[in-house]
């Protein structure tokens, strides 16, 4: 049993789930501290949060929660989407860091629909030399 836990490697990037926790915790306004005293954690597990340290499911089901956003989302298997566009900036200078290029694609029409439910819309392909992800 422990040979077949030592060659298990998880298909969750931590590290990337951290990213996406800090960019909506930005978008939200919220300082670590905040995050820390409205669900009972301290600030430096926030931060160890923010750099791929998950211990709890839990623990991301309430931030998901206070950050209002989806748990599928933070893990990065839906759509990313930021309703403030200082959200979505500090999402595009997190991908800006580990990829070669960006290519954003701006569709008149998506936009519009999402300008009525008041939020930002971009569809982004960031190129990492991987499956391409999309933030919309």
């Amino acid at each position: 049993m422990e040979a077949a836990n030592s060659t298990f490697k998880s298909s969750i990037d931590y590290v990337a789930l951290g990213n996406r926790l800090r960019a909506y915790r930005v978008g939200a306004s919220l300082l670590a501290e905040d995050v820390a005293e409205r669900l009972g954690i301290s600030r430096a597990v926030v931060y160890r949060l923010e750099k791929g340290e998950i211990v709890k499911i839990e623990t991301l089901e309430r931030l998901a929660h206070l950050l209002d956003t989806t748990l599928a989302s933070l893990l990065g298997v839906e759509v990313e989407y930021y309703s403030t566009a200082l959200g979505l900036f500090e999402r595009m200078r997190q991908l800006e860091e580990s990829s070669d290029r960006i290519l954003a694609h701006f569709d008149q029409r998506h936009r519009c629909r999402r300008a009525r439910q008041k939020g930002c819309a971009i569809d982004v392909q960031a190129v990492l030399g991987e499956p391409h992800r999309y933030i919309e």
